[in-house]
């Protein structure tokens, strides 16, 4: 068969599906895009060490799971995948693929676990839920915007910015019909007066819809925020629902509760006192690496949707205003340097970028229909390179080379590589090992020998020993700390543990207790934090065998 024939096959079958669907060119295209975005998602999805944050967020799912204890903790955000991922990893097990399967499935900007892509992915499937609310009229779409913008509050509180966003891009829209009244000769007054007494007459007309709103919205958030089991901070959600006195208090914790405790970690707190430009500066560099093509297509779309001879589209206004005012804004509204935000700016300015290309590509068949080669492989061009740039963008900085310092992609709290395989040691043999397996050494991971607490290794400083907890607790490994050579020695001889992890500046000559291990050694962050892994020897051989 021909490539000729071959083209002829597949041109017969979409126009089969056209005659029976009725699906279109470009819903085929799209579904082939998010068919093939879908399989890239899911490639080597584990294969990546878990950065500091997945690591807190998955442990926390399995001291969840373990204990049945759950109580909303605002420093890892939202309570979402803590819920989802406990049922996750009770049917695909504690995985590096399992936790981030949630992600993968929702969005295809992102596969690593933080919610800031969930948020994305709710709170615009919530805007275009709304907009269809308008274009409609019917309530069902309302509710269901709703639900998802319940969701997004869920995962994260930035889902309000969104709601700003929403407000202000609808206030500018209101200002481009008061400024096209006043080129018209209308009163801008007059204007504003009609689309105000509008508003009002919907609202009273919808004023039952609003409130069962309210009230879903808010028994979303309740459901998710509530505490479980035995916590501190009011009673878990199965006993108020054994004892409906117990809601009003429940209720109360889960919305209020939850509000005091995120004003006083991030609002009220100095997280986000920081130089703007430097913030700036890193999140225009990680648009330009991650989502150049978006962001060019998108002022193109913009542009060319405004000066159209109809006028602008609401959509694509309100679209283009609210990612412009993200690249602007979270640079502000982040504590830290995070390659990951940059996806609040990249969803909306999708739309005016579909603009864009849509321009092109009708500028391309127009001049092919017209016999104008030149323009319509000028367009082609334009085409190529902005798939090209997506590509390159994917394949370069994820799939190739996913782990350097130079790769704006890498946030600096993300382990190398070789840490996995090393944790991978640990699951294989932890089960049946008897006594302490793991052993933390040094000033640097030992905080407290011998502490005990909500979080294990009790002993360990949380910020510096993280993501290592994650795997510990997957493995069900015992760990433990000692802080001098003389107390590592005894342990060695008294437990023989499996593996022993230590900052390399504080161990700089293998400890003669410690003759009969593999050391293995890594960075615990992107570019610093050398840490050695001491695996015993027969666990080093017996995995390497297997």
């Amino acid at each position: 068969m021909t490539a000729t024939d071959g083209g002829d096959r597949l041109r017969a079958a979409a126009t089969r599906l056209r005659e029976r669907w009725g699906v279109d060119g470009v819903t085929l295209a799209v579904v082939a895009v998010v068919v093939a975005a879908f399989a890239a998602r899911f490639y080597r999805l584990g294969a990546r060490t878990a950065h500091f944050d997945e690591g807190r967020v998955a442990y926390w799912v399995l001291d969840y799971a373990a204990s049945g204890n759950f109580r909303y903790r605002p420093i890892i955000h939202g309570p979402f995948l803590q819920h989802v991922n406990e049922v996750v990893f009770g049917v695909l097990g504690p995985t590096d693929f399992a936790m981030r399967a949630v992600v993968a499935v929702v969005l295809y900007y992102s596969r690593f676990v933080r919610g800031d892509p969930l948020v994305a992915a709710f709170m615009v499937t919530a805007f275009a839920l709304f907009a269809r609310t308008a274009d409609t009229g019917r309530r069902r779409y309302f509710y269901a915007g709703v639900g998802f913008t319940a969701l997004g509050f869920t995962v994260k509180a930035n889902a309000l910015l969104y709601v700003l966003c929403w407000v202000g891009g609808a206030v500018l829209l209101l200002d481009h019909r008061l400024f096209r009244a006043a080129d018209r000769g209308a009163e801008w007054t007059a204007v504003a007066r009609t689309h105000g007494r509008r508003a009002a007459r919907i609202g009273r007309r919808h004023v039952d819809a609003l409130l069962f709103g309210v009230l879903g919205f808010l028994a979303v958030v309740a459901a998710f925020y509530a505490p479980r089991g035995e916590t501190a901070v009011g009673p878990g959600l199965s006993a108020a629902l054994s004892d409906p006195a117990l809601l009003p208090a429940l209720v109360r914790e889960a919305t209020v509760g939850s509000a005091e405790a995120l004003w006083g970690t991030w609002v009220g707190s100095p997280h986000q006192d920081h130089a703007y430009l430097p913030y700036l500066g890193h999140y225009l560099a990680t648009l330009r690496a991650g989502g150049l093509a978006v962001c060019v297509l998108a002022v193109v779309g913009f542009v060319a949707d405004r000066y159209r001879p109809d006028g602008p589209s609401d959509l694509v206004s309100i679209a283009f205003y609210w990612g412009a005012v993200s690249v602007l804004g979270y640079p502000i509204a982040t504590d830290i340097k995070a390659p990951w935000a940059t996806i609040h700016a990249v969803v909306p300015l999708a739309i005016p970028a579909a603009v864009g290309l849509g321009l092109f590509v009708r500028w391309g068949r127009d001049a092919l229909a017209d016999g104008d080669r030149v323009s319509a492989g000028l367009a082609a061009l334009v085409v190529l390179l902005v798939t090209a740039q997506v590509a390159a963008a994917g394949a370069g900085s994820v799939y190739l080379t996913d782990h350097r310092e130079d790769n704006p992609l890498v946030q600096y709290a993300q382990p190398a590589p070789g840490v996995q395989p090393v944790m991978r040691d640990l699951g294989d043999t932890a089960a049946d090992h008897a006594g302490t397996d793991v052993v933390l050494y040094g000033d640097y991971f030992v905080d407290a020998p011998g502490a005990t607490g909500p979080r294990r290794p009790a002993c360990a400083p949380w910020q510096q020993v993280l993501p290592l907890p994650w795997y510990f607790e997957r493995a069900g490994a015992t760990a433990d700390c000692v802080d001098s050579a003389e107390e590592l020695a005894r342990t060695v001889d008294r437990e023989r543990p499996l593996l022993i992890v230590a900052r390399a500046g504080d161990v700089s000559t293998r400890p003669a207790a410690l003759s009969g291990y593999e050391r293995r050694t890594h960075l615990l962050r992107d570019r610093d934090t050398r840490t050695q892994f001491f695996v015993r020897e027969d666990v080093a051989n017996a995995t390497a065998g297997g």
